[in-house]
């Protein structure tokens, strides 16, 4: 069973900065999945770009919860509701 429990929120900037590195993210999750048969260069490319994205998205994480000390758990992880900028750790 999945619990959630809004643990605070970030602000309208730092909202904004992870929409971005979600989106970032998705498109070259996309652009993996389609070149991977198709185009070797393009796609060695995307994963490169998408490893570089992931770190962006740790040091995001690393930053806020440093900054606002958000309650965490081992087991699970936290998520942004792109909408109000709640952090919700989902276990």
């Amino acid at each position: 069973e999945i619990m959630e429990k809004i643990v605070g929120n970030v602000g309208k900037r730092e909202k904004n900065e992870i929409i971005d590195i979600c989106e970032k993210k998705m498109s070259l999750d996309n652009l993996v999945l389609i070149t991977k048969d198709q185009d070797e260069k393009l796609y060695n490319k995307a994963i490169d770009a998408l490893k570089d994205v992931k770190q962006e998205y740790d040091g995001w994480w690393s930053r806020m919860v440093e900054k606002y000390n958000f309650e965490g758990d081992e087991n699970g992880h936290w998520e942004v509701n792109f909408q109000t900028g709640q952090v919700i750790l989902v276990i």
